[in-house]
C-alpha cells in the first residue's frame, strides 16, 4: 500500500500489513456496518453524473476487501478491466470473493504504491479509499497516481479528516488525517484539475472522511 522507504518506515509497513492480515476476514463486515458503502456510492454517483465518456481501465489502489471497487461496478458494470492493488495478499483474496460476480476482467496486484507492475498513462479511472493517510509522503502518492492515469483520467478519493473518532482510529492504525482543503491543495500540487469535494452525509463516514473527485489534464 505504501512506497518503499527507509528501514524504519518499512518496518512500520510490515507491522501494518500483519495487522491487516489479522483483520482481513472481518474487515468487510466492519465496512458495511459503519456505512462506508453508502458513502462510496455517493462518491461514485457524483462521478457518474459528471463523467464525459466511459470508464474502461480501472485501478483500485489499496483496495482492501474491494468495497470501493464494488460500489464502482454497481454504477459502471461494463468496464473492460479492473485491477486491484494492495500490499496484503489476505485482503486481496477477500476482495476477489466480494467481486466474484464482476463481469469484467479482474486482476490482483500484490505490491506497494510505485510498483513497476502498473505502467504510466495506463489507467483511465483510479479509485483510492483511505490510503494516502498511511503513506510517508501523501503528495508523492498523488503524484504517482497522476503519472499512471491517462490524460483526462479521473481520480476518486476517500480521505480521513480530523475528528476525535479519527484520533481513535489513528491510535490503532497509525494513519494521518487532512482537512478537505489540505487534500485539495495536495491534489492541485500533484497536477490535478477540476477538483470537487464530496461531503458524506451521515454516520461514521460523515464524521471521519471526505470524498474527492479530480481530473488529470490533457
Amino acid at each position: 500500500m505504501l512506497f518503499n522507504k527507509s528501514d524504519s518506515e518499512n518496518n512500520g509497513i510490515n507491522g501494518l500489513n500483519r495487522l491487516y492480515a489479522r483483520f482481513a476476514g472481518k474487515w468487510h463486515n466492519a465496512v458495511l456496518r459503519l456505512g462506508y458503502l453508502d458513502a462510496y456510492r455517493l462518491l461514485i454517483q457524483f462521478d457518474k453524473d459528471r463523467r464525459v465518456g466511459s470508464a474502461e481501465y480501472v485501478l483500485d489502489v489499496g483496495t482492501g476487501t474491494g468495497a470501493l471497487a464494488m460500489t464502482f461496478l454497481e454504477q459502471f458494470p461494463d468496464i473492460k478491466s479492473l485491477s486491484l492493488l494492495d500490499a496484503s495478499p489476505e485482503m486481496l483474496q477477500e476482495a476477489l470473493l466480494n467481486l466474484v460476480d464482476a463481469t469484467c476482467e479482474v486482476q490482483i496486484i500484490t505490491g506497494l504504491l510505485g510498483t513497476k507492475q502498473i505502467e504510466y498513462s495506463s489507467i483511465d479511472t483510479l479509485l483510492c479509499a483511505h490510503v494516502i493517510e498511511h503513506t510517508p509522503d501523501p503528495l508523492e502518492s498523488l503524484q504517482w497516481f497522476h503519472k499512471i492515469l491517462r490524460p483526462k483520467g479521473i481520480i476518486l478519493l476517500s480521505v480521513s479528516k480530523p475528528h476525535w473518532c479519527t484520533s481513535l482510529v489513528r491510535w490503532r492504525w497509525g494513519h494521518q488525517a487532512f482537512l478537505p482543503e489540505q487534500t485539495c491543495e495536495m491534489l492541485l500540487k500533484a497536477g490535478f484539475t477540476d477538483i470537487d469535494t464530496i461531503a458524506y452525509l451521515s454516520g461514521p463516514p460523515g464524521r471521519t472522511s471526505c470524498g474527492f473527485r479530480a481530473r488529470k489534464p490533457e
